[in-house]
């Protein structure tokens, strides 16, 4: 009895231990994966690590597995099961081509080799909320691929060769963003729920956009139509759009700018289209527009009151159009526009009251204004603009001229607001000294690579440069330097003494020859410079100042280079036309130099056939050689009728053994090498004609060509010995 009361006892104590380990090991953690870098915070990082399928067990708590980069092809059903918390999957970069069900609740498929969206490839996914799709091989999308995905918020497939989507059915009520940029696609996608608010369709082929194709979409925010073809826009295509904030554009076909746009809409952006002209109307007063960008299009004019009434209107951009004139009323009653750009545009006139009632106008860009004459300003030009506080002229030396000339004459309101004014890179020579009174707070006023004419009218810049406790920058790269008079040219103004300066009679009125100087020395080509102040700048009567045009550019430059030619040229022919005359009356004269024959000559000519012989023998060889060179050099440019031919008969012998590997062409270069040169050739040939007259009782008469003479033509050459042999 006793016996068996303790065996019970052991027998309780060994399950109660098998129940201890049981529940301890059923309680304990899974480790992190060894294929995995680490898991920390719920979130399992296995991205990179070259693997071809996912490890089967993660820590309980994981919530996040990053399985990136990998070689990953298939993602089984029961893949993540265990699971229960994961809430996100990345496996993008991986060699997916097959989705099975149920494989996962949150996850990244982006750079992947999917081929197609079945209809049942993501149905029991109901709670999934972000779908990212981006950069596979999908071609095929099953109308009812994304019925079942009523929690959807996010579709990003862009990248994907689709072509054409079908009649969607989207079971979501709450989906916001689409995004299908890049995916070929030739018309829009329809029907889209209501709820979407953001739509991407950028780098298609989209052609039109007619007036049902976005009929669905109530609430849309954002509409990017970016790089595509689109040539027609449906005047009511997005009229109600009540909500339509943003309207993206550009680079696109269109020729104007849709009609009926919500007047809820901000932004604007119609870049890199073929617009010419904006029409009256479109733009109503009830409009809330903001922004307006017509960059890179074709526009040569704007119709006055265009903008009239857009009291919401802050930002205009007409840069690298085709504008020539600002017309009266063009910008008229805008009281939220602050910033104006109009860079890149041929503009020659700027009309009285262009610029009416901008009072709040801040900023205004006129860069890069690159016209042949000076632009017309009217001189309330800048009192328009009196809380102004930037104004940027670079590079526009038209433009800049014809405002530093209306500084001193006109009645103007100084503009206490305005801090920088950049004059850099023209051809402007003097500034006036009233520019300092009418821009008092002015702290910036670049004058980099302008051609300064160092007068004493000039000496007041110095003096506001050295000034103790000035802030104003006068350069951004290279300070104020002078270009006349010569004496001071690439001086700085700051190193000028004061009985430096030049005198007005010392320069003397500007030429047209210095004009075309200053403009060569401002690296500019744009307008006529003026190196003189406003009260000495009057030419004398019948004097005529012209107007810097395209066609003189650089033509200094180019007449030097010609007349450099033509003079080295005449060189050239003078030298000739000098030996040849000498040459010429030597032979009149008899004037040969004898020339002793060598003595192998001599012996050479015992015992043979006569000179004359000889001779005509002599030029048979020169005729066969120059013949053999002539076909030889044929037969290595035709293919193979020469050269080509003749080494595959090489080749052919060679591989019979019939060759020697090299055998020919050695011996090719040891007779070019051995070949007596043109020079030697020549000279041989007129002993032999000296021997033959002299045999004959001609006389000793040579050639008077000297021998060392390598500076002449073989066509003088040639016609000095026929004269020679005509003569004797």
């Amino acid at each position: 009895m006793r016996r068996e009361t303790q065996n019970l006892r052991w027998r309780l104590l060994h399950t109660a231990m098998i129940l201890v380990v049981t529940f301890g090991s059923g309680q304990g953690e899974v480790p992190c994966p060894g294929r995995c870098r680490s898991c920390v915070s719920g979130e399992a990082d296995c991205s990179r690590k070259s693997l071809s399928t996912p490890p089967s067990l993660f820590p309980p708590n994981t919530t996040v597995i990053n399985l990136e980069r990998n070689r990953i092809r298939v993602l089984g059903s029961r893949t993540f099961t265990r699971l229960p918390s994961l809430e996100e999957l990345k496996v993008a970069g991986n060699r997916i081509s097959i989705l099975s069900n149920d494989a996962f609740g949150y996850i990244n498929l982006g750079r992947n080799q999917i081929r197609r969206l079945g209809e049942n490839d993501l149905a029991p996914l109901i709670n999934l909320h972000s779908v990212d799709l981006r950069s596979n091989l999908i071609s095929s999308v099953h109308p009812r691929a994304f019925k079942e995905l009523t929690s959807l918020r996010y579709l990003y497939m862009s990248n994907n060769p689709i072509v054409r989507m079908p009649l969607m059915e989207f079971g979501s009520q709450v989906l916001q963003m689409v995004d299908m940029s890049r995916c070929q696609l030739a018309a829009i996608p329809k029907p889209l729920p209501a709820s979407v608010t953001d739509l991407r369709l950028g780098h298609n082929s989209i052609t039109q956009v007619n007036q049902t194709d976005l009929s669905s979409v109530t609430d849309l925010q954002i509409l990017s139509l970016n790089d595509n073809q689109m040539t027609f826009f449906a005047d009511r295509a997005i009229t109600h759009l009540t909500q339509l904030s943003e309207l993206f554009l550009r680079n696109n076909r269109m020729v104007y700018i849709p009609r009926n746009l919500p007047n809820a809409l901000k932004m604007l952006y119609m870049d890199g289209n073929n617009i010419q002209e904006i029409q009256a109307g479109v733009f109503g007063s009830e409009s809330e527009l903001v922004s307006l960008s017509l960059q890179s299009n074709a526009i040569n004019s704007i119709q006055p009151n265009t903008f009239a009434g857009m009291s919401f209107l802050d930002t205009i951009n007409f840069q690298n159009n085709q504008i020539m004139a600002l017309e009266t009323d063009a910008f008229v009653d805008l009281p939220s526009l602050t910033t104006l750009m109009f860079s890149n545009n041929p503009l020659q006139r700027i009309a009285d009251g262009a610029f009416r009632n901008l009072g709040r106008l801040e900023r205004l860009y006129m860069v890069y204004i690159m016209t042949e004459e000076d632009v017309q300003l009217e001189y309330n030009f800048l009192p328009e603009m009196l809380r102004l506080q930037s104004l940027n002229l670079m590079g526009s030396p038209g433009l800049a001229e014809s405002l530093m000339n209306i500084l001193p004459e006109g009645h103007l309101t100084p503009l206490g607001e305005l801090q920088s004014l950049d004059i850099s890179y023209n051809t402007l020579q003097f500034i006036p000294p009233r520019v300092r009174e009418l821009f008092p707070n002015v702290t910036s006023i670049p004058l980099d690579s302008n051609p300064l004419r160092c007068t004493h009218a000039l000496a007041w810049l110095q003096d506001w440069m050295e000034e103790d406790g000035s802030t104003v920058t006068f350069y951004k790269a290279e300070e104020p330097m002078c270009h006349t008079p010569l004496r001071l040219r690439g001086r700085t103004l700051s190193s000028i003494s004061s009985d430096e300066w030049a005198d007005e009679s010392e320069i003397g009125i500007l030429t047209q020859t210095d004009d075309a100087s200053v403009r060569n020395a401002a690296g500019f080509g744009g307008g006529m410079a003026r190196d003189q102040p406003p009260e000495a700048r009057k030419p004398e009567k019948g004097a005529k100042v012209k107007a810097y045009s395209k066609k003189y550019r650089g033509r200094d430059e180019r007449d030097k280079k010609q007349a450099k030619k033509k003079a080295w040229h005449n060189e050239i022919e003078l030298a000739k036309s000098e030996r040849k005359s000498k040459k010429v009356k030597d032979v009149q004269k008899g004037k040969f130099p004898e020339k002793k024959s060598s003595e192998s000559e001599q012996r050479s000519a015992v015992g043979k056939p006569t000179a004359q012989a000889s001779l005509v023998e002599e030029r048979a060889k020169l005729l066969n050689r120059a013949k053999a060179g002539k076909m030889k050099r044929k037969g290595r440019k035709g293919g193979m009728k020469g050269g080509k031919r003749r080494r595959g008969q090489r080749a052919r012998k060679d591989r019979k053994g019939k060759g020697k590997k090299g055998k020919g062409r050695n011996r090719r270069r040891k007779e070019k090498k051995n070949r007596p040169s043109k020079k030697d050739r020549e000279r041989k040939r007129r002993r032999r004609i000296t021997t033959y007259k002299s045999k004959r009782g001609g006389g000793e008469e040579e050639d008077g060509e000297d021998d060392d003479d390598d500076n002449d033509d073989d066509d003088d050459d040639d016609d000095d010995d026929d004269n020679n042999l005509a003569l004797v």
